[in-house]
């Protein structure tokens, strides 16, 4: 089931532009981030790139959040890079979700309260 568009402004190169952000899951620990961008660079402009790697208590899962350029380009990649296999994993390609709170032991947090180590990567000079 796919989700709606997220929409945002950003300014890139002095022009203030329409935006999408995508999540791209089940990356192998294999996988780096040039990589990662390299494949979706395929699809269109891709604004930033956050690549995460979060140790829970299975072990380590790598994700990352896309912006891309505009929403036909989101689109583009989702329709052509969901399911694509990358270093031995299917990857799962769909429009980032909003931060969802959770109940833990009690107590509510959000999912960016987590361990979780994330490292923005700025891909347009």
């Amino acid at each position: 089931m796919s989700l709606s568009r997220p929409v945002s402004l950003a300014e890139v190169d002095g022009r203030r532009m329409m935006t999408t952000l995508i999540y791209v899951g089940n990356l192998s620990l294999l996988t780096g981030e040039e990589q990662v961008l390299h494949v979706f660079r395929q699809a269109g402009t891709v604004i930033r790139c956050s690549f995460i790697v979060d140790h829970n208590s299975t072990g380590y899962e790598r994700f990352a959040f896309l912006q891309m350029a505009s929403p036909a380009e989101a689109d583009k990649a989702i329709a052509v890079l969901d399911g694509r296999v990358l270093d031995g994993q299917v990857l799962k390609v769909d429009y980032a979700r909003p931060t969802e709170f959770r109940f833990h032991c009690g107590q509510e947090w959000s999912a960016r309260h987590q361990h979780v180590l994330a490292r923005t990567v700025p891909t347009i000079s």
